[in-house]
């Protein structure tokens, strides 16, 4: 889930993540520098503008999100330090029998992609 700032006020966003919740999806979250992480005004006084019902549902799905830690990504940083915070980011996906995602260490080049991650035929 990538947090920017206005994700905590549109509709579409809170919908998506209740969703993701709700299915107990396996998330990463990941908030860029301008991300404000909701405070108790935010569940009073500005979800019930965006979500009235079954707001109780929502906040709790809300809560649950951020109790996981969210991985900062710098988009004015260095080339260095995108790449270090990208590779946390990598590094948090879940491992599956994918061919594509055998380790870690995996070179994206196997998948199609080159080191920039984007797509190369």
């Amino acid at each position: 889930v990538l947090l920017s700032r206005d994700t905590l006020q549109c509709w579409e966003q809170l919908h998506l993540i209740s969703e993701v919740m709700r299915l107990h999806i396996p998330t990463i979250s990941v908030h860029l520098p301008d991300f404000q992480f909701p405070t108790e005004d935010y569940y009073t006084n500005v979800l019930p503008q965006y979500w009235n019902a079954s707001l109780d549902v929502q906040t709790d799905r809300l809560h649950a999100l951020f109790k996981r830690i969210s991985l900062l990504l710098s988009t004015g940083a260095s080339e260095q330090v995108l790449e270090a915070q990208a590779m946390m980011i990598w590094n948090r996906i879940p491992r599956t029998t994918d061919s594509c995602m055998p380790s870690p260490k995996l070179d994206l080049r196997n998948c199609g992609f080159n080191r920039r991650l984007t797509r190369v035929s």
